[in-house]
């Protein structure tokens, strides 16, 4: 103890923000880590039917306990469903984690790992500068497909929904997407309107 006098005059803002503040910063941490594992162990391939954790130990060559423990905190945040003794992916596990969905978000979590490799590295840019990155491996296949990863889970459906709402789309006959990247807008349109060109 540095100072007995702390213990009855504790000092202002409390210590509670600051544990609030550390607490949320580990929860993240800790999520992106249970999140990745999962997903790079393909535990999430495992679990499309029901699993045991006797099984999915079996399979991934986990510990039995820390596979229980792994599951139970998955099953926390949602990503599982625990059925008795058995986990089962959650409907946004089976949307967005799944490789065999259509929406799975691979490019996302690549994208999302390079960002936290460079966060990583924080206190060595802080002392040498930033690391030099060509526009083009920047901006490369990934990071356009992960975009359209995001804009096919809900934000087209969104923007169409809105310009539907005020504007004619069935009138149109001729777009022109300029630098839209993916295309996915224009595709939707097309959707709505098949004499689009």
């Amino acid at each position: 103890m540095k100072d007995v006098n702390n213990l009855l005059n504790p000092t202002f803002p409390r210590a509670q923000a600051f544990s609030t503040l550390i607490m949320k910063s580990l929860e993240g941490l800790k999520r992106y880590h249970l999140i990745m594992t999962a997903y790079e162990s393909g535990l999430f391939e495992s679990t499309v039917t029901s699993k045991t954790c006797k099984e999915l130990a079996q399979q991934l060559g986990y510990h039995e306990i820390m596979t229980q423990l792994f599951c139970d905190a998955l099953t926390e945040v949602g990503l599982l469903i625990k059925e008795d003794n058995t986990y089962v992916n959650s409907p946004l596990t089976h949307n967005y984690l799944c490789r065999s969905s259509l929406r799975c978000m691979s490019n996302t979590l690549e994208n999302i790992k390079t960002n936290a490799k460079h966060w990583n590295q924080l206190p060595t840019i802080l002392r040498d500068g930033p690391i030099p990155q060509n526009r083009q491996d920047f901006f490369n296949d990934k990071w356009l497909c992960s975009i359209a990863e995001w804009a096919e889970a809900g934000s087209v459906f969104s923007t169409m929904k809105v310009v539907a709402s005020h504007l004619n789309v069935n009138r149109w006959r001729r777009l022109l997407d300029i630098g839209g990247g993916h295309g996915l807008y224009a595709i939707a349109f097309t959707a709505l309107n098949a004499e689009l060109e």
